[in-house]
């Protein structure tokens, strides 16, 4: 049986949560390419960052249903960011790998986050700043459990 959290964690965790769902909403809302939809701009970015990638592997690093994959991967195909190419260990299968467009987006996404990040923390006190740099390894700490 799992021990139920105290009144103050529970209440501090629906804080925690509340914001960090704010800043993640608007950090998606920042974006470069608004015709690429949210999914096949998260599934392009994990090609990218594990590839070769199988489309199996793909739906399951970004819990995908099958029909949903399939659109996904259309979608990056025509656009020109990823191509399917065999397998080099078993050529029954394919795999997914960026193209240099669909790099290109991945980094332009990347850092006009990370340009708006930086100016809304630019905006913060200098004792706000510091707040928040001591918090980081307690978010990163929770972000790591399992």
């Amino acid at each position: 049986m799992t021990k139920l959290a105290s009144p103050a964690s529970a209440e501090l965790a629906a804080s925690l949560r509340g914001a960090v769902m704010k800043l993640s909403r608007r950090l998606r809302s920042q974006r470069v390419d608004e015709s690429l939809g949210l999914s096949p701009l998260l599934a392009l970015a994990t090609i990218e960052l594990r590839e070769p990638l199988s489309p199996s592997a793909l739906a399951q690093f970004e819990q995908l249903r099958p029909s949903s994959l399939t659109r996904v991967i259309a979608t990056l195909e025509e656009r020109g960011f990823i191509e399917r190419q065999r397998n080099p260990d078993d050529g029954r299968q394919t795999v997914l790998t960026t193209t240099q467009a669909g790099r290109d987006i991945v980094r332009a996404e990347r850092e006009r986050r990370q340009e708006w990040l930086a100016h809304m923390i630019d905006s913060l006190t200098e004792e706000e700043r510091a707040q928040l740099s001591a918090v980081l390894p307690v978010l990163r700490r929770l972000g790591s459990a399992e």
